[in-house]
């Protein structure tokens, strides 16, 4: 059985999800803060509290690189640029995740997400890229 992360995880439309109930709890779409995502893409125990920890504990300062493997929609990856002033990278097999984490849903900062091939070959076996 080869294992899909987009099969599993991936959901159409969930950009405008996240926008629709983010709006509907009163957000300013258009303002939205990294507090304002960490209940949508904080996808870890502890939420951003613990993304805060870690980072403490990591010592983490300004333009410090960090590679988030994984990092789905980028909450840490933002928290960390946003609140630390790293330079994150997301890598996450997810095709949704990666378009959504990238687009409207975060503010500016010094993060970007990737699909690296990597991630998935067409035989299912895991390769370096």
């Amino acid at each position: 059985m080869i294992y899909d992360a987009n099969t599993y995880w991936g959901r159409q439309g969930l950009e405008r999800a996240i926008l629709d109930a983010l709006a509907a709890a009163g957000k300013e779409i258009d303002r939205l803060t990294v507090d304002d995502l960490a209940p949508a893409d904080q996808f870890h125990s502890g939420g951003k509290n613990s993304t805060v920890r870690l980072a403490r504990l990591a010592s983490l300062k300004p333009v410090m690189r960090v590679l988030d493997v994984g990092g789905g929609l980028g909450g840490p990856a933002r928290t960390l640029a946003a609140e630390f002033g790293c330079q994150v990278t997301v890598v996450d097999p997810t095709e949704s995740y990666v378009r959504t984490g990238g687009s409207a849903i975060g503010p500016a900062t010094l993060w970007r997400s990737t699909r690296p091939a990597a991630c998935s070959t067409s035989s299912g076996r895991r390769t370096a890229a």
